[in-house]
This record gives C-alpha cells, structure tokens and sequence, in this order.
C-alpha cells in the first residue's frame, strides 16, 4: 500500500549551516593572548604556571612538556577551561593535577595514553575532554575513560577501534564524539548499546548493515559526513529513535525521503537551505522550517 504523499509524520529540521550539538573544544584563546616564544620542547615550568595565574590570556599551547610541579600549581588554583594542546605525553602524576582543574582540557596532541593515565583523567572535574590526537586506544584506557559519571569525549583521531575498545567506550555516559572512518556491522552494534550521543562525523560511507545496527542506538547519533543517502540505507536509519543529523546531506530523493518518513525523532540537514520542490508533498503539514535555526 502506498503511504500517502503529504501526511507522513516526517521531522525535518532544515538549517542554511550546521546544527548539531555542539562538541566543544576548550581552550580557544582571545586575539589579544599573549604569544609565548616557540622552539622545540618547551617544557611548562612553575614560573610560568605562576606567570599564567597572574595573566590568564597567556597562552600554554606551545608548550609540549609540563613539570608536576607547574601542573600541581594550575590544578590547584586555575579555574576555567585549559588548553594545553602543544603536550605530546602526559603523565599519569600530571594527569592527576590537571584533572583538579574545574573546566573543560585539551589535549589535542597526546598521541599516546596509558591505563594508568586515563584513570587519572577519569576523576577530572570538567565535564570536557578532548585527546583528538590519540590514534590508537587500548580497551583498558577506554574502560577508564569511560568511568567518569557524565561528560563530552572527543576522540577524532581514532580513524578505527577494535571490538573490546568499542565496547569499552560503549559504557561512555554523556556525548561521544569518535573520528572513525569505517566501520563495520558488529562494533557499530556494540557501539549502539551506549547510553552516549554518538558523533560519526568521519563516515563518509554507510553500508546497509551499519546503518541497521546504529539505528538501534537510542540516544542522539550524528552522521553528518554522509553526502547521499540511498532509499535502502535511508528505511535501515530510520528504526532510529532520537535527534538525528545529516548535516552534510547534499541531494535527498523523495524515495529517500519517504523512506525516513517514518523516523522517530527530528532529522536535521543543515546543508540544505530549502525543501527539494520533489519532497515538499513528504514534509508533515506544520513540521518544517526554512532559515537558521537556532
């Protein structure tokens, strides 16, 4: 039986840019900040800790090592979001100070993290972690992570995560915001057991079998690399239930779109800045809105 061309219960939200929400990254630093001189291992002292407490616009990120002392210091008296992204290890002694910090950390270029050190981090006080230069993360540091009791995760330099690794951020509470750029059925159904937001940003590519299991995530999932949309992987997403995003989508068909049409939940296209004139018949009366949305 056909469905009927103009009374489907579609939620399309459509927005001229992006929305979605919004994965932050601590630690952007006012045009005034002042520079710090570069060269090659820079280690952040105690004077400068001290220094930064005086002149909190100083900015850290050019710094690639950090004494425990210095790391003591800022823990205990800085309060605010703190960019340290020029690190290139951290430690497990200094991960435990800097976890003392209430607000947002930036790690962007550890590329490496132990158990132990990850257990340091699981204590933090700021609701945000961002360690995007990570491109490899073992089960154990992920259980770690994961054990904090509500925050935004940010691992974009995970191009790819074995079965254990996914299961263990699958415990993740808060938003998940994972680089992957394949993936396949059995860690995508892992990762849909979590109770997290889940951000695939990175996925250009959906087969039918990934698409099937992450529609049984029942959190808000984000797919906003995607570019097309077949009618076939459209109908597996939409067994989604919650706040959906495309906002890279670039063409939808009104078999696609009739395909979503029975999606539990908002689907946001940020790309598009009107209604394709073949799907306008698709959108439910009264559910549609053309503009920025905010």
């Amino acid at each position: 039986m056909k469905p009927s061309a103009c009374l489907l219960p579609l939620a399309f939200l459509l927005a001229s840019c992006d929305v979605k929400p919004p994965v932050a990254h601590p630690g952007s630093s006012s045009p005034t900040s002042t520079q710090v001189e570069s060269g090659p291992d820079r280690v952040l002292t105690e004077k400068v800790a001290d220094e930064f407490l005086e002149n909190q616009k100083l900015k850290l990120d050019d710094y690639t090592g950090i004494e425990p002392e210095a790391a003591a210091t800022i823990g205990k008296y800085y309060t605010g979001d703190l960019n340290l992204d020029g690190l290139t290890s951290l430690s497990p002694e200094v991960a435990v100070e800097l976890a003392k910090v209430n607000g947002a950390l930036s790690f962007a270029k550890v590329t490496t993290l132990s158990p132990a050190t990850a257990l340091a981090l699981r204590y933090r006080k700021g609701v945000k972690l961002n360690l995007d230069g990570l491109t490899d993360l073992s089960p154990e540091a992920a259980t770690a992570l994961s054990q904090r009791s509500t925050s935004d995760l940010s691992l974009l330099g995970l191009t790819s995560i074995s079965l254990p690794t996914a299961a263990a951020l699958a415990s993740h509470p808060g938003s998940l915001n994972l680089g992957l750029t394949n993936m396949d059925a059995a860690v995508a159904a892992v990762l849909a057991t979590g109770n997290s937001h889940l951000s695939l940003d990175g996925l250009t590519i959906l087969p039918y079998k990934v698409a099937f299991e992450l529609s049984k995530l029942r959190r808000d999932l984000s797919l906003s690399g995607l570019k097309t949309l077949s009618p076939e992987v459209a109908s597996a997403l939409a067994r989604h239930s919650g706040l959906l995003y495309l906002n890279r989508l670039e063409t939808i068909s009104k078999e696609t779109a009739l395909a979503m049409a029975r999606h539990q939940g908002p689907i946001y296209l940020g790309s598009f800045k009107e209604i394709p004139p073949e799907c306008k018949d698709v959108f439910g009366l009264g559910m549609f809105r053309v503009g920025v949305f905010r």
